[in-house]
């Protein structure tokens, strides 16, 4: 399929699951993002973590609060993404507190690079990502910036995909550069990646 067929079809799929994310209600939203968490420490990629990426959820994504102050309850180490718009690259900091987050680029919080302490890919064991639409391969859809894609191809650990159910499509249509995730953790069940063909 030709690149701009690719990037058409995207960009209607994008516009059109975000519109289905953000019309499911704050109140599912939380219910849902609380399955998530519950579903999520079953996993043992997640358990056997020493060191975890995670990122701070903004707007209707699923949320990932609870999951920062479960993981620093159970002794890991959380890292979260900072944006580096001169690199256009995620630039990745552990954190001890979320009181130490400041606003960033596109209204996220992120790490403040004043107290948060840089940590390099191979010293993450697990990296959570969001998305506006996955498919069971494990190809997502972000906002279109690229970003995660980059920060995966530097990352040798497993990466797991948060989302709500509905954000679960037939198929995404696949970029060169486009990066699978190896599970998803949806509020009804895990998805091992893995086993499903890809492009």
């Amino acid at each position: 399929m030709p690149p701009a067929d690719i990037l058409k079809q995207k960009a209607e799929l994008r516009a059109h699951m975000r519109g289905l994310r953000d019309s499911i209600s704050p109140e599912k939203r939380h219910e849902k993002s609380s399955a998530i968490a519950r579903l999520l420490v079953l996993l043992p990629a997640y358990r056997e973590a020493a060191s975890i990426l995670l990122y701070a959820s903004f707007g209707a994504e699923a949320e990932t609060w609870q999951l920062i102050r479960d993981s620093f309850a159970m002794g890991k180490r959380v890292a979260l993404p900072r944006v580096d718009k001169a690199q256009k690259k995620l630039l990745v900091y552990q954190i001890q507190d979320v009181a130490d987050l400041v606003p960033g680029s596109f209204g996220i919080r992120e790490p403040s690079p004043a107290v948060n302490v840089p940590l390099m890919p191979e010293e993450i064991d697990l990296v959570l990502v969001p998305g506006i639409a996955f498919d069971v391969t494990g190809l997502r859809i972000g906002f279109g910036g690229g970003f995660y894609d980059r920060l995966l191809a530097e990352f040798a650990a497993p990466s797991a995909g948060l989302c709500y159910e509905e954000q679960i499509v037939a198929h995404i249509p696949r970029e060169a550069h486009d990066h699978n995730v190896q599970y998803l953790v949806t509020d009804k069940r895990i998805i091992n990646c893995h086993g499903y063909k890809k492009d």
